[in-house]
């Protein structure tokens, strides 16, 4: 997990993001949801109160790994659908 090596390196609390949600979206002020994983939820609820808006929504969970691994796992699926569109001639 690069949160472990980040932490390893700096030994400070580390804190990741994971949503699903786009830039363009976010600046549109569309609602947008988004999920922070901090060991400490002191930090988790301090980082969820700088960002979260009316139209940003977020959940703070005491599982890094996981919302590590959902983030990983998201950015891989992408890749392999755009993967397939192209192989398939299907991109629009």
């Amino acid at each position: 997990m690069i949160s472990h090596a980040i932490n390893k390196k700096v030994n400070i609390p580390i804190a990741v993001l994971m949503g699903a949600n786009l830039a363009p979206e976010v600046a549109d002020e569309k609602f947008c949801e988004t999920t922070i994983g901090a060991s400490s939820q002191e930090n988790g609820n301090l980082l969820r109160d700088i960002i979260q808006t009316d139209y940003f929504r977020v959940v703070v969970v005491n599982d890094v790994e996981a919302v590590e691994m959902c983030g990983a796992l998201k950015v891989k699926h992408l890749l392999l659908n755009i993967w397939a569109a192209e192989s398939l001639n299907i991109l629009i």
